[in-house]
């Protein structure tokens, strides 16, 4: 509310919900741009193991099956709407429930193939698409969105991910925009980092994406 850019630095990736709904309570209901390993699109019922993290954007966008207590945070149900959700960096392949659901609910999809092929042209792609939707965006980012042999940070590793290179491309790209609102960074795992040097590489890498713009 007092125009500041919010950086959220959590656990899983529901904390996203608490930036979407922060952003709306202060009178700037966002759009969002999730750059993710997976959509988290699943819902309690059809993700019986209990992981909630997998649901934090089928919450956002009131799914059927989500918990009334967590989509109901903000001041509004949902608090997003498919046309203010772009979804980003994924390797899912064609079938995977989470990619169909992308496909049924007509989010705006920029796969992993498309920011290896061009990482600029990707974000840029992103970066319209979430201002042509609201006047602010905030980004998710999980880590397990990278390869997990070159950034082991992840709680879940991702064989297929991004590079970091790509992902630093991606964030320099959206936070260059005057709409961008804030950022959250999840899924960070300490126990898998196998040496000193791999977090103050991402750290390195972040700051210099945030600073680029």
């Amino acid at each position: 509310g007092r125009g500041r850019t919010a950086l959220v630095l959590g656990g899983d990736c529901t904390v996203t919900i608490g930036l979407v709904a922060g952003c709306a309570r202060a009178g700037r209901p966002p759009a969002l741009v999730y750059v993710d390993g997976g959509p988290d699109l699943y819902t309690p019922s059809t993700r019986p193991n209990g992981n909630l993290d997998a649901t934090g954007l089928a919450h956002l966008l009131g799914l059927p099956g989500t918990l009334p207590e967590v989509a109901g945070v903000g001041p509004t149900v949902p608090l997003l709407s498919p046309q203010r959700v772009v979804v980003y960096g994924d390797s899912l392949p064609r079938g995977d429930h989470e990619r169909e659901l992308v496909a049924e609910l007509g989010l705006t999809y920029v796969p992993a193939d498309e920011v290896h092929a061009d990482p600029a042209a990707a974000a840029r792609r992103a970066r319209s698409s979430a201002e042509g939707a609201a006047d602010g965006f905030v980004v998710h980012f999980d880590v397990d969105v990278l390869r997990f042999v070159d950034a082991p940070l992840a709680d879940v590793p991702e064989p297929f991910g991004l590079g970091l290179a790509e992902a630093a491309a991606t964030l320099a790209e959206l936070v260059a925009s005057p709409r961008f609102l804030g950022l959250s960074v999840t899924e960070i795992n300490p126990d898998h980092l196998p040496d000193g040097e791999v977090l103050p590489r991402f750290v390195r890498a972040l700051a210099g994406a945030l600073t680029a713009g």
